[in-house]
């Protein structure tokens, strides 16, 4: 048998073959459940040709799109298979053993795995207890000054649902300039937080923004999403790029969903209102909520319910949600992807039966 990089023995992976899923109705993953339009299903199906399928992906027009959209050269863009490919080449142009990356922590998970994997140093940066989710920013500033190669903070983040404001973003931006760390922005739950950091691309050249076409457009099978920054931050991402890692069914998907704007719209429109409904409902039943900022809310379980008799109990209504946290500011919570208000409204309902009988069952 032939040994692997020894390093790999200490990564552990969820497998990708996924299973008992059929059937369910998916709040677990922060993916879209309901369907687009039968319009814009039918002109993505016409948009698929047998050429497409055959031909080798050209990406010269999704590129010229999102450069008209950013107001950026294209040189100043590189596309991906998502953001977490993005991180993966990222990681592997800027990265060299023992170097340290610092994020924020719970985060995104691939954070620490990629850093793994290119044998660099994870530094996690605890959030506190909630329920307003905050990092200490000056920890963050520190680990930067004592020499980070890469600092990678998600905003919004995720399963915390929390936000940076533009001024801290800015802070971090001006200290990583000056200690020569790589400063990355993740957005990919953009623009269900409308703020965004690439109005600042071209004040700081050690500054990258990721953006995916997997939450608000809809896509996430697809593999698709584009990272901004200088063009000397850019060049080297391209250059560890894969051959085809965007195929051209992603490609042209992405393209006809930033030609119209109404998909992303009135799913981010529908998504806010499933949010108020959602937390009406449960405030009524005794959670609490956390202010969230992505296709997805944070809840407080009441005293008395157990996130994971809730997740089980939701599971024989066919309904998958996220529970088991390990952060000691998340054991007490359940996360609920969001959705258009038809989707979720049923939900909402099917929670008030299973908190009614798990409040008998205890009785």
């Amino acid at each position: 048998m032939i040994s692997p990089n020894k390093h790999l023995e200490f990564i552990s992976r969820d497998s990708d073959i996924l299973s008992g899923r059929e059937g369910m109705i998916c709040l677990d993953r922060n993916e879209r459940v309901s369907s687009f339009a039968e319009r814009h299903i039918e002109n993505m199906r016409d948009i698929q040709t047998s050429a497409l399928w055959s031909s080798y992906p050209d990406l010269g027009p999704l590129y010229s799109k999102i450069a008209e959209q950013e107001g950026l050269a294209q040189n100043q863009i590189t596309v991906g298979a998502g953001s977490d490919g993005l991180i993966r080449r990222i990681f592997q142009a800027y990265l060299s053993p023992n170097d340290v990356v610092v994020s924020p922590d719970p985060s995104y998970g691939m954070y620490s795995v990629w850093a793994n994997i290119f044998q660099a140093r994870h530094k996690p940066v605890p959030y506190n207890e909630g329920p307003d989710f905050q990092f200490d920013l000056q920890e963050i500033l520190n680990e930067i000054k004592q020499g980070a190669r890469i600092c990678i903070v998600a905003n919004p983040d995720q399963p915390t649902g929390a936000t940076l404001c533009q001024n801290d973003i800015r802070q971090i931006a001006k200290v990583a300039q000056e200690n020569n760390t790589l400063f990355v922005v993740d957005e990919a739950y953009y623009p269900f937080h409308p703020e965004t950091a690439s109005s600042l691309i071209d004040e700081f050249d050690n500054m990258l923004v990721l953006r995916t076409f997997s939450k608000v457009a809809g896509i996430a099978g697809l593999r698709v999403g584009f990272a901004m920054g200088h063009e000397g931050l850019i060049d080297p991402i391209q250059k560890v790029r894969s051959p085809g890692e965007v195929n051209s069914v992603g490609a042209a998907l992405a393209l006809y969903l930033l030609n119209h704007k109404d998909i992303v719209d009135d799913f981010r429109i529908g998504v806010e209102e499933s949010r108020a409904r959602l937390i009406r409902a449960a405030l009524a039943l005794g959670f609490g909520s956390s202010p969230c900022a992505g296709n997805f809310h944070l809840l407080h379980c009441p005293a008395g319910f157990e996130p994971k008799d809730i997740v089980e109990e939701l599971k024989k209504f066919q309904y998958l949600i996220k529970g088991g946290f390990k952060h000691h500011g998340l054991t007490r919570c359940i996360r609920v992807t969001l959705d258009m208000p038809e989707v979720i409204e049923p939900f909402i309902k099917t929670l008030q039966q299973v908190v009614a009988k798990l409040d008998t069952d205890e009785r």
